[in-house]
């Protein structure tokens, strides 16, 4: 999934549950990013200046919904429990 040294892009974001067309909608845009899921609520991608873009875009969609998103960037320091783990990212408030 992801590797020690890998540099990625991960984007952490909430969506009200009030807006269940909205969520279906930011999922299928993650989706045809190429983005994968990390965890429930964070999906990444190498990190890329287009892959920055992507992510950034659907995080301004996601703010269009009254959500909540953060584009992180970072290498990938350590594996803990079989999951990656972005080491000392640089926060970018989208």
């Amino acid at each position: 999934m992801i590797d020690e040294g890998e540099d990625i892009v991960v984007l952490f974001y909430q969506v009200p549950s009030s807006t269940p067309a909205a969520r279906q909608f930011i999922l299928r845009k993650l989706q045809a990013s190429g983005a994968k899921p990390l965890v429930q609520g964070a999906w990444f991608l190498p990190d890329t200046t287009e892959n920055k873009r992507k992510l950034q875009a659907i995080a301004a969609l996601m703010l269009g919904y009254r959500g909540v998103a953060y584009v992180v960037a970072g290498e990938v320091e350590a594996l803990v429990d079989g999951r990656s783990l972005p080491a000392t990212p640089s926060l970018r408030n989208s």
